[in-house]
């Protein structure tokens, strides 16, 4: 029988313990911030019991501190939320049955092994500190996720983050080659070795790659790192029609071009980065063109094909003359979520917009029937949305906005999210390309994986038998009342 779990004072004396007081935190003004990830926050602005506060929040510092903490948590059977810069959107990070928050940011040691195309690195590394790193050496940890300045390496594997490069370079897991990880009971097991490529075994490395933390506590990454290309060339092709531009990007691919990027955006995005300080010419789609490499002649000689498919197409490309205006558009398109909010009007009184994103996976061949039916979807259900993304890999990001204090806009966003995501689905795609299930998109998941997920619930059983990591996520151990939209009224 396990002992009796700890009150959130009698908890904090023995962190303090492991890990030194000035690594704990226990105090409500302080757990406050852990009690969300990205999307959750802001609503707490309209239901104000609408949080789940962990018992606590520990820092550690080393691989033998998360042990320690493990070992404890499992004792009392105490739930342990793995965190890194809380930059997740689907729900990961959120304490639903309290517990203990692992703040990973400590752990940020990054060991360069160039000579050998590969780098050691802790989980507490941001992406971008990374690449500062490395780029100083000539190479470059290529999947690089629209967060990129903040996310942590630990929260990229975890939920196998990719973004705007993934047509060319893949994805996180692409590029793990070995991890150390602490399992729920406390013990240390390393995953995969520190080559290149191993047939040895089975490859257990990447059940942990996407596990978002429900398995153990990834403590050290080893990635495979690519020369950095020196050279980059960006355009914006604007077109009269979605379809053009879907069916340029198709062309593109079906001649055997690989660029490192290809982004879709629809009008509304256009009219979003012309409210952003650019006069681009009226269109319907448009596609963000990148191409890169070592050599100027081979990356104008992509560029130029690229162009030529565009402009058959009716496309109009702006920016291919102009390489400092391409490079801002490029900035632009990145942070083009934010500036969807400003195609709202401005409302009377302060209030928040929330934007609700759902980033499916499609076969290229289904995409552009996926998006005219997302497209008259949105029409039919008087949603204000957008579709964007990576359409070079068949990621389709759904953008649409609603005011959390309106029942009726919750559900009517609630319906659209749900059909988006089963329409998905039955075009043979997944329900989340690259933001993860976590708890927003568990009630689906099912749906997408059959008897399947009763064999992901056995390893979770054998792995965490105390079901202490990350509970409530993936739909490993049941899913949570908040996960339903429906249940906000009632919960909050």
């Amino acid at each position: 029988m396990s002992p009796e779990r700890p009150g959130r004072e009698e908890l904090g004396r023995a962190l303090e313990e492991m890990v030194g007081r000035e690594n704990v935190l226990t105090e409500e003004v302080d757990l406050l911030p852990y009690s969300a990830d990205h999307f959750l926050r802001g609503l707490q602005h309209y239901f104000p019991r609408f949080k789940f506060l962990p018992d606590a929040v520990v820092t550690p510092s080393s691989t033998a501190q998360v042990s320690r903490i493990l070992r404890f948590a499992s004792l009392h059977r105490i739930p342990v939320i793995p965190r890194g810069a809380g930059t997740s959107l689907a729900g990961q990070l959120i304490p639903v049955e309290g517990g203990i928050v692992m703040d990973l940011r400590k752990m940020n040691r990054i060991e360069p092994r160039v000579e050998d195309r590969m780098v050691v690195v802790e989980p507490g590394a941001t992406y971008a500190e990374l690449n500062r790193e490395l780029e100083r050496k000539g190479y470059f940890f290529p999947p690089e996720p629209g967060s990129a300045m903040a996310c942590t390496i630990g929260g990229m594997v975890s939920t196998n983050a990719s973004g705007s490069g993934a047509v060319k370079y893949g994805a996180t897991r692409n590029y793990v080659l070995s991890l150390e990880v602490v399992l729920a009971d406390g013990e240390v097991v390393r995953l995969g070795r520190k080559v290149t490529k191993s047939a040895s075994g089975y490859s257990l490395k990447d059940l942990f790659v996407g596990s978002e933390g429900t398995l153990g506590v990834i403590t050290e990454v080893t990635l495979r790192v690519e020369p950095y290309p020196p050279l980059r060339k960006t355009a914006l092709a604007i077109f009269p029609s979605l379809e053009d531009a879907f069916r340029s990007a198709l062309e593109i691919l079906g001649r055997g071009i690989t660029p490192a990027s290809l982004e879709l955006m629809d009008e509304l995005c256009l009219l979003a980065l012309n409210m952003s300080g650019f006069s681009l010419p009226e269109g319907k789609g448009a596609l963000m063109l990148r191409s890169d490499g070592r050599y100027e002649e081979a990356v104008e000689r992509e560029m130029g094909e690229m162009e030529e498919v565009c402009r058959g197409r009716g496309g109009q490309l702006v920016g291919v003359e102009d390489e400092s205006l391409g490079r801002r558009l490029w900035e632009a398109r990145e942070k083009i979520s934010a500036s969807l909010t400003k195609l709202l009007p401005s409302p009377e009184t302060p209030r928040l917009v929330f934007q609700s994103s759902v980033d499916v996976g499609l076969p290229l061949s289904r995409m552009l029937e996926y998006v005219s039916r997302i497209k008259a979807l949105m029409e039919e259900k008087g949603i204000m949305g957008v579709c964007f993304g990576h359409v070079g890999d068949g990621n389709v990001h759904i953008g649409s906005t609603f005011v959390p204090e309106s029942p009726e806009q919750v559900e009517r966003i609630r319906s659209f999210q749900e059909e988006a995501i089963r329409l998905a689905l039955s075009l043979g795609g997944t329900l989340t390309a690259e933001h993860g299930v976590g708890l927003w998109k568990a009630p689906y998941l099912e749906e997408e994986h059959g008897p399947a997920l009763e064999l992901m619930r056995s390893l979770k059983r054998l792995l965490d038998p105390q079901g202490i990591m990350n509970p409530g996520k993936m739909a490993l151990d049941g899913i949570p009342r908040v996960a339903f939209m429906e249940r906000w009224w009632e919960e909050g």
